[in-house]
């Protein structure tokens, strides 16, 4: 369940109304991301998946063969109605549902793996933890993943950051640098660390795709009007067709980490 009061001042924000630019311009996970999650022995054959707070499925189409088992949930119905539709578009036979991550009624020790990508600071942790203990089956594994562009080595990336705290004062999501470090207190809940990468890599945009993408965010598509949203975007735009370049390089920071039981002896 969303929890908005240490997020953005509390203003309450809603990834429904994004998400048809969610749906296009979010699948920007690099292979490298999906290499290093593979390595860690996520989405192996035969696995059983689960996709918290999925959004669009962005992960859970990424990752699809025939012979995983993935499920993919989300709070908003209309993210999981654009999942829904994207799937069905690629041929993918993945299951859906409206849940709250917290509070799944899910079926006990059913998952060999558990992801969280982009949206673990969003949950009730104490809550969403003892369901991650719940859900997963013995020996497997909960991985929670973190990727931000960093403003400080990109003009592109710090003039968009300003002009969404032009339109969204409240807005926390700006600001961050490779020295930042995303604190996954799990330890309380019967996890800890297995394995962790960090790295940083450029990630290719079109104009087109990085105002897409810039759309799809917390601060922007989540929570302006309709108003307010095409004045950002006319403004946005005008800036990035200033510059001459067609591909715009945008650095990221990745941060992956896996975690297992505290006493798990078969991994």
């Amino acid at each position: 369940m969303l929890k908005f009061d240490k997020i953005d001042n509390g203003k309450a924000f809603d990834w429904g109304n994004a998400s048809d630019d969610y749906g296009r311009f979010r699948d920007i996970y690099p292979k490298s991301y999906y290499g290093a999650l593979e390595s860690f022995g996520f989405a192996k054959n035969g696995q059983s998946i689960l996709d918290i707070g999925t959004g669009t499925g962005v992960i859970s189409r990424t990752i699809y063969n025939p012979t995983l088992t993935i499920t993919g949930i989300d709070i908003s119905e209309n993210q999981i109605n654009k999942a829904i539709e994207l799937s069905s578009i690629e041929n993918k036979k993945i299951d859906y549902y409206t849940k709250p991550a917290e509070d799944t009624l899910l079926k006990s020790k059913s998952f060999d793996s558990i992801i969280a990508a982009q949206c673990y600071i969003y949950f009730d942790i104490p809550r969403l933890m003892n369901e991650i203990d719940r859900l997963l089956k013995p020996g497997g594994k909960f991985y929670i993943t973190w990727f931000c562009w960093l403003p400080l080595e990109s003009k592109i990336a710090e003039f968009s950051e300003e002009l969404i705290l032009k339109y969204n004062p409240d807005w926390k999501g700006a600001g961050f640098t490779r020295d930042f470090k995303m604190k996954f207190d799990t330890e309380p809940y019967n996890f800890i660390l297995k394995d962790q990468v960090r790295y940083d890599e450029k990630i290719p945009f079109t104009k087109e795709s990085w105002a897409g993408r810039i759309r799809a965010t917390r601060g922007v598509g989540a929570v302006l009007n309709n108003e307010d949203l095409n004045k950002f975007n006319k403004e946005h735009l005008e800036q990035l067709n200033d510059g001459n370049q067609e591909e715009l390089l945008i650095p990221h920071l990745i941060l992956i980490n896996s975690y297992k039981r505290k006493n798990d002896e078969t991994i």
